[in-house]
């Protein structure tokens, strides 16, 4: 048995990765204010945003899952790129598109 939740498809739970990544980015940007970018001084943020790119892979794509993740960050620090990607393998399983009837 699968730990993940599962959820019905719906398109508008899906995004472009860079579309899911600029939420992640902008949520975790007002929970956690500054904190949140000064993780990266002196980082180029193009391989910031590459990496949590690299890393969160499908999950950049699928709403619910980053929002589960969101959810159940730690309320004192903002996560790293693999604990935001295990929070969100933790969370919702992403459905696969049902095929069209003929």
């Amino acid at each position: 048995m699968s730990s993940y939740l599962e959820i019905e498809w719906k398109e508008s739970d899906f995004c472009e990765p860079e579309d899911g990544l600029d939420y992640i980015f902008g949520r975790m940007g007002a929970i956690y204010g500054a904190s949140f970018t000064r993780h990266w001084d002196g980082v180029d943020v193009g391989l910031v945003r590459q990496t949590w790119l690299e890393l969160l892979g499908k999950y950049a794509t699928y709403r619910p899952s980053m929002d589960y993740a969101l959810r159940h960050m730690n309320p004192d620090y903002p996560p790293s790129a693999l604990a935001f990607a295990k929070l969100c393998n933790s969370g919702y399983r992403i459905p696969v598109k049902p095929s069209a009837t003929l």
